[in-house]
């Protein structure tokens, strides 16, 4: 199941290993003119999302090995966030 709130969950599809890059985060829906796509939700209470504005950069994408990169999280009427990760 889900973590306990507060959380942050970025979502990333459509990437390709040899060019991994920085997608903006798009609310809700997939553009269906782009190939990939990243999306981002905060959690903030259980069962409670807001999608947020921002972008994901990927910095390398190996299969079977872990995904560093950096975010930038953008509530709407809020500070922005930004940080590392590790997936």
């Amino acid at each position: 199941g889900p973590p306990p709130a507060p959380y942050l969950r970025i979502e990333a599809a459509g990437l390709v290993t040899e060019r991994p890059g920085t997608l903006a985060l798009s609310p809700l829906r997939r553009d269906p003119s782009r190939r990939s796509f990243a999306r981002a939700e905060f959690h903030d209470e259980p069962n409670t999302a807001a999608w947020l504005s921002g972008s994901v950069r990927i910095d390398r994408l190996v299969p079977g090995q872990p995904v560093p990169g950096h975010y930038t999280a953008c509530p709407t009427g809020a500070p922005c966030s930004a940080g590392d990760f590790m997936a």
